[in-house]
């Protein structure tokens, strides 16, 4: 299924599977694609917000065109039923009020814990790389977010359970996961700021090593890595907790690790 929406469109579908969940034996699968192609004009920012899969978005410089590809899969008990029930999966395009310049893309589907079939829809986004974008699964998932240039927005990605990346970033960025990884490479001004948050899970952050900001990490004990980075002052240093001043300061940076390893690790860059 191909659209080419000028402006903004709802695709709305509506079915129902079994409810019985109980039946063991084989499971059969259904597939479909949404192709989705929204104009950029009056636009500034994104969100994409999903259940089950993966949501990866890429930054294309001075794109004219937001473009999505959605791959819809459905496991069922029977053939029969994973078809007839694609319809029970839709891709919902809107705004946000009273936020104009924010199009969203949403999942809707019925409740997984309720439902005799088990939905996942995998998202493949390129936009502006001067945009924000906001991501969020609340299910599981990875994320895979790359190319992004924003002064004015930022990049967000929060993740249920899945690993998040973000790579090629120039801008301030928010990761929060709480079952899953989190890797990123980020380069950031003296005014942008990074915050990384592993409910379960290891951080890897890597920045320029001549990045100038204030740093705060925690991690465990045994298991928090600075390394490679031009450390000015440590303002508080013990296991399992820094807060030092990298270069001349002015950008923030905050990784918060619970429960795995935390690195922030320094490359050499022009």
């Amino acid at each position: 299924m191909k659209r080419l929406i000028p402006g903004l469109a709802i695709l709305v579908c509506l079915a129902a599977c079994s409810d019985d969940t109980t039946t063991p034996g084989p499971r059969f699968a259904a597939f479909d694609t949404v192709e989705l192609a929204v104009d950029t004009t009056g636009r500034a920012f994104i969100n994409v917000i999903g259940d089950n899969g993966s949501i990866n978005v890429t930054g294309v410089p001075g794109a004219a065109l937001i473009r999505v590809r959605a791959v819809i899969r459905v496991e069922a008990d029977s053939q029969e039923e994973a078809d007839n029930s694609l319809s029970d999966v839709s891709v919902e395009v809107d705004t946000i009020a009273p936020y104009p310049e924010i199009v969203r893309f949403i999942t809707q589907q019925p409740s997984v814990e309720t439902a005799g079939c088990y939905y996942v829809v995998d998202y493949e986004v390129t936009m502006p790389a001067e945009w924000g974008v906001y991501v969020k699964s609340q299910g599981n998932g990875d994320s895979h977010v790359a190319s992004f240039t924003a002064e004015a927005y930022h990049v967000y990605i929060s993740l249920n359970d899945g690993d998040a990346r973000a790579t090629d970033i120039l801008t301030s960025t928010v990761i929060d996961v709480l079952r899953g990884n989190i890797l990123a490479n980020i380069e950031l001004s003296r005014k942008h700021a990074i915050k990384l948050t592993a409910g379960k899970g290891s951080i890897d952050l890597a920045i320029p090593r001549w990045t100038s900001a204030m740093l705060t990490a925690d991690g465990p004990r045994d298991d928090l890595q600075i390394r490679n980075l031009d450390i000015v002052e440590y303002i508080e240093k013990r296991q399992g907790h820094v807060v030092a001043q990298l270069g001349e300061g002015g950008a923030s940076i905050v990784v918060y690790g619970l429960n795995g390893p935390v690195r922030v690790t320094g490359y050499e860059s022009p």
